[in-house]
Parts: structure tokens; C-alpha cells; sequence
């Protein structure tokens, strides 16, 4: 079982920095540019990059373009809650729609 998660940074906005204990992530983004901070790595990313965040993993992204970031959140196993570690205060990335059930039969 898989979660599927449509997300927007508006335009400016940062996320909080964040990890998951036993989820791992991947991120395509799918309009807009923004910059991740993977642990101590910083680099930018715009549609049709994707990133791999591993379990324990701290990351955060901004939006950096002319128009809010879109990107998907793949999380294996299914995103939860009480799985989620902020490392500070601020910006939630704002789900659109999540899908948590098994993606192929």
C-alpha cells in the first residue's frame, strides 16, 4: 500500500523542515520551480525532476518561480500523521487530494 498526494507551495512560501521515521518519499514536481533542502544538500528542481527522501531523512522545499510549486507526494508505506517529524515551526505543505489504498490490484 502506497499514499498518491497532489501538493502546492504558493508562490514564495517555504516548507517547514520535516522528515518521516519509516516513510519513504518521492517527489515529482509537476509545475513550477522550487528549491529542496535534502539534509545538508541544496538544489533546485522544476517539472519533470523527481527526488528520493529516504526514512529519516530531513528535507523542505521552496517555491521559487513565478508560479506556485506543484508536486506529488509518493510515500511507501502509506503517509500518517503520528510518521511525520517536523524539525521547526512554519509552513505545512497543504495536500490537495490523498489517495491511501493499494495503487495496482
Amino acid at each position: 500500500m502506497r499514499s498518491l498526494a497532489d501538493a502546492v507551495v504558493p508562490v514564495g512560501e517555504v516548507s517547514v523542515l520535516y522528515g518521516h521515521g519509516h516513510t519513504e518519499g518521492r517527489y515529482p514536481i509537476t509545475v513550477g520551480r522550487g528549491l529542496m533542502r535534502f539534509e545538508q544538500e541544496h538544489f533546485e528542481m522544476a517539472v519533470g525532476d523527481t527526488v528520493w527522501i529516504p526514512p529519516g531523512a530531513f528535507q523542505r522545499i521552496q517555491s521559487i518561480g513565478n508560479a506556485s510549486l506543484h508536486l506529488l507526494y509518493c510515500g511507501l508505506p502509506p503517509y500518517s500523521h503520528n510518521d511525520t517529524e517536523p524539525g521547526e515551526s512554519g509552513f505545512m505543505i497543504q495536500s490537495i487530494g490523498v489517495l491511501s489504498e493499494p495503487l495496482f490490484g
